[in-house]
């Protein structure tokens, strides 16, 4: 039996969600569930962190043969290693002429990749979505009448530097100033890259 839950909330918009949901459970049979979160052992934390499946394994020892499992796994290890340059970059993935004419122009968002998304690229191999996301285009500089550098219009909504405030009853803050990986599509383009 299908049951249809409406989901609202009051002074943000789009206003009113739908969602369907396949469960003829009554609300006082599903609050007599008992919910158990899987508790990891370090032990298998530690296996878990120390594994790369086949296709990242050879993209590492391809690219950076020097670099263990472990420190492979290390978030700070892929935010200190970012690919940020066309060099760095074709090193790895054949750029076309256009990726190459957008990476030399100046004023366009910064690249920054991380070696595991370039794997990601290097293993799809082509014009995939990844690549796109990812690696510029010359079309970035082609810019209609509509557009706006701040297309949700939080910089009206920022009353400090790092919060955005737009709803009544919630806050946005931003907890760092910059993104592991740059998306290409990014709506806070504008603030990319600023020291």
């Amino acid at each position: 039996m299908e049951t249809e839950i409406l989901l609202t909330e009051e002074a943000e918009p789009p206003g009113t969600r739908t969602c369907l949901l396949d469960d003829s459970r009554t609300n006082e049979e599903r609050a007599d569930e008992k919910y158990t979160l899987p508790v990891l052992l370090k032990r298998d934390q530690d296996k878990a962190r120390n594994q790369v499946n086949s296709p990242a394994r050879d993209f590492r020892r391809r690219f950076f043969p020097q670099v263990s499992n472990r420190l492979w796994n290390d978030w700070t290890w892929q935010l200190a290693n970012r690919l940020t340059d066309a060099n760095s970059l074709s090193r790895i993935i054949p750029l076309s002429e256009q990726e190459k004419t957008a990476l030399a122009t100046p004023g366009i968002m910064p690249l920054s990749i991380t070696p595991y998304f370039a794997g990601l690229i290097y293993q799809a191999q082509g014009a995939t979505p990844l690549r796109r996301t990812v690696i510029p285009l010359c079309d970035e500089y082609l810019d209609s009448p509509e557009e706006k550098g701040d297309p949700l219009e939080e910089e009206r909504h920022t009353p400090v530097p790092g919060i955005i405030h737009r709803y009544p009853d919630r806050v946005l803050f931003f907890a760092t100033g910059h993104c592991a990986t740059y998306c290409r599509y990014c709506t806070r383009s504008r603030m990319v890259g600023q020291k």
